[in-house]
């Protein structure tokens, strides 16, 4: 995992509630367009290609959704296994709660500055990378 990675996590979960809230509403779409043919209900005046449009882009944002997920468990389990307790709540400062290095240091720094703090967690994302 590489600082750049671990950066991305907060636009990673931003994307998740995004795609999300777009299924649902295409689910609700599609729910609407496909009611009108199995209840008798009068035509609806979705179009069969809107439909398959419409099919096509659910199930690209639920490969999209699948692929984010993944890559948002694999960020969240190299953090959580950062052994040394102050060290993970300084990544989690940065990485999960998108905080810059001086308000990570404000808030979880226990007397350190923000160059400390943000040496410390590159140095050993430097050496997880390297074992």
């Amino acid at each position: 995992m590489t600082n750049k990675e671990l950066l991305q996590y907060t636009k990673i979960c931003f994307c998740l509630k995004k795609y999300k809230e777009e299924l649902k509403k295409l689910e609700i779409k599609s729910a609407g367009a496909s009611a009108a043919k199995l209840t008798g209900m009068p035509k609806s005046s979705v179009s069969c290609s809107t439909v398959e449009a419409a099919l096509l882009k659910k199930e690209s944002l639920q490969e999209r959704i699948k692929q984010l997920s993944a890559l948002k468990k694999t960020i969240e389990a190299f953090i959580s296994s950062i052994e040394d307790p102050l060290l993970r709540l300084w990544a989690e400062g940065r990485y999960k709660e998108g905080l810059s290095w001086i308000k990570v240091s404000v808030k979880y720094g226990k007397g350190n500055s923000a160059n400390t703090v943000a040496q410390a967690v590159i140095r050993y994302i430097n050496r997880s990378n390297a074992s």
